[in-house]
């Protein structure tokens, strides 16, 4: 049986690429921070938001191949994912906090950000067609909206910080 396994350049190489593509997806959710939206549902279904879509399923994918898939890596790309690994373990505790106080403060200055926080405790973050015609007799859809977002940001972007730290132990290894 012949094993497939990439030198550090070319695993470098390959974690440089879905670094920069994930940079693009980043820019994408900036901009619809700063107020970039698609104007209708029709508009939203077109190929080029398809593709997007698809573009960024296969950028998650290829992430999860580079992030899991030990066989790729030699000995001293091992070495900077165990770095990056530890790294991404202290990161992830520190998020919540990081993530509350930042919106703490921007609530005290009065930042706009604090009206994206919906008023309604009861508003549903799910697609129109999964909202449940009886709100109030359905225990529990509140906590699976929170959930499902939660989740959704952590599989969005978790991959992209595990990369950006193993490009900065690179970094940092190769002064």
């Amino acid at each position: 049986m012949m094993r497939f396994k990439l030198t550090y350049r070319q695993y470098d190489s390959f974690v440089d690429v879905l670094f920069y593509l994930n940079v693009i997806i980043l820019l994408t959710f900036v901009a619809q921070f700063l107020g970039w939206h698609p104007k209708s549902t029709a508009e939203m279904y077109r190929i080029d938001f398809v593709i997007v879509m698809a573009l960024e399923f296969l950028i998650k994918i290829g992430s999860f191949v580079a992030i899991f898939w030990r066989g790729l890596r030699d000995e001293y790309a091992e070495r900077l994912w165990q770095a990056a690994a530890a790294s991404f373990a202290k990161v992830v505790l520190f998020i919540p906090w990081f993530v509350v106080l930042a919106m703490l403060a921007l609530y005290l200055i009065g930042h706009p950000i604090a009206s994206l926080l919906p008023d309604d405790p009861l508003a549903s973050i799910l697609p129109g067609p999964l909202h449940l015609e009886r709100k109030f007799e359905s225990v529990g859809i509140h906590e699976f909206d929170g959930i499902y977002y939660a989740i959704g940001w952590i599989w969005k972007y978790a991959p992209f910080l595990f990369i950006s730290l193993y490009k900065w132990h690179r970094w940092r290894d190769r002064e």
